[in-house]
């Protein structure tokens, strides 16, 4: 209904039209993932986490994330350039 309203018309694909899928590697897919969580348990708790208890509790600080930055970066990451005059 829409598209007669605004004067448009249904696109048309033939047959044999190249499809591209992206497939995103597991360790940057994993990143993601603990990048979301971490955001969803940070806004849940008010940004207060904390591990342990009493005086012995701190900051949650992330930890694995920083695990997993180093490792992406390492595998996926811009590689030093060198050049020569």
């Amino acid at each position: 209904m829409t598209r007669g309203q605004l004067g448009t018309t249904a696109a048309m694909h033939t047959s044999g039209a190249t499809v591209a899928r992206h497939r995103v590697p597991p360790l940057i897919r994993d990143l993601a993932i603990a990048e979301t969580l971490n955001q969803v348990l940070q806004e849940t708790s008010g940004y207060a986490r904390t591990v342990g208890s009493g005086e012995a509790s701190m900051a949650a600080p992330g930890i694995g994330l920083a695990d997993k930055w180093d490792e992406a970066r390492a595998t996926y990451g811009r590689k030093t350039r060198q050049r020569t005059i």
